[in-house]
């Protein structure tokens, strides 16, 4: 892909993406439309661990999990930042890389989607990421525009994903940093606003009513679309030490669009780990079900996810990742549902 001699090396990092939602106070939705508040890929297709941006090269490139690759700072742009034609936009047209035709040729580049929410570091810096599991340290990390730092993967869990103290949420609390009291003692923690997607409420929810947890807009071709999350309580579900927690968090993080759009069977196991697997079946014509389940320490699975998803429309990748881990964290079955807005963005 391209002229790979001329990127610097740059080591594998050990870490796993995580991907989560945090219960905020309602705010405008679909906010988040500014450059520096997207997700960025590179041109094969993996999410940027930093700012996608020169370097101090005459190209965009971007560290990812594995190396390096190139990608677009701006939507339909190439890496060297050339415009792609309106008429063949940036895709993948049957190759295993992304590209497009400019008006010098065909060349790579990279997709961005919206951010779902904004992960904040324990000194409540903006994280330029998402928050990092760092495996071998096992903390959660991001990248800043200051350097790196510890943030948090979830609502009101600290930077090594144990729960806050139920009465006692993360937040500066009187000091100069996020923090909050654990079961044991306290730790820090990472505060996150909404972006793309918006919480109802700010309060911990008592699991006991069905409720409306959050909703995320999408605009596509001008028209504004809503998706809203219901959670349904569950029982059965207990709490797991942070190597489950972690494990389950970096399961979810694994799933793909095209899960769904692959689906020919009634029942599929999609992806497995040592304790945990989460597979998909097919309900009638109508609905996916999405299951994650876990080893207890009784050593039989029991389920600790579940999602229902309409065949129809598409849902976007992020949006299931995040009800997945939603239901994780909340010990609900949530299902989602899309409905047209009825104010449309303005073009022009």
């Amino acid at each position: 892909m391209g002229n790979w001699h001329k990127l610097p090396f740059v080591p594998a990092m050990s870490f796993v993406s995580v991907i989560v939602l945090i219960v905020q106070v309602q705010l405008t939705l679909g906010s988040c439309t500014n450059e520096e508040l997207k997700t960025y890929y590179t041109t094969g297709g993996e999410a940027c661990r930093d700012a996608c941006d020169k370097h101090g090269y005459n190209y965009f490139w971007c560290r990812t999990i594995s190396s390096w690759d190139y990608c677009s700072e701006r939507e339909n742009y190439d890496y060297n930042g050339l415009k792609c034609k309106s008429s063949h936009p940036c895709g993948k047209y049957g190759k295993t890389y992304y590209w497009c035709k400019t008006n010098k040729g065909e060349s790579e580049c990279g997709l961005m989607e919206p951010k779902t929410v904004l992960y904040k570091t324990k000194y409540n810096d903006l994280c330029v990421t998402d928050c990092y599991y760092a495996k071998f340290g096992k903390y959660y990390w991001c990248y800043t525009k200051k350097g790196w730092d510890y943030c948090s993967p979830a609502r009101d869990v600290t930077y090594r994903n144990e729960p806050c103290r139920w009465d006692h949420s993360c937040g500066s609390n009187g000091k100069n940093y996020n923090w909050c009291y654990t079961k044991s003692s306290w730790d820090y923690c990472g505060y996150i606003d909404p972006c793309e997607c918006s919480y109802y409420s700010s309060q911990r929810s008592k699991r006991d009513t069905n409720k409306e947890l959050f909703s995320c807009t999408q605009t596509i071709n001008g028209d504004k679309f809503i998706t809203t999350f219901n959670a349904e309580p569950f029982f059965g579900s207990q709490e797991y030490d942070s190597s489950i927690r972690n494990e389950i968090t970096n399961l979810i993080s694994k799933w793909k669009d095209e899960y769904l759009s692959n689906q020919t069977s009634e029942k599929l196991d999609l992806i497995t780990d040592h304790n945990s697997a989460l597979n998909l079946e097919l309900k009638g014509n109508t609905h996916y079900h999405l299951k994650v389940t876990a080893n207890s320490s009784q050593g039989h699975k029991v389920l600790v996810s579940q999602v229902l998803i309409p065949t129809r429309p598409h849902f976007p990748g992020r949006y299931i990742r995040m009800a997945l881990l939603e239901s994780f964290h909340n010990h609900a079955i949530i299902s989602m549902e899309t409905s047209e807005c009825e104010d449309k963005e303005q073009t022009g």
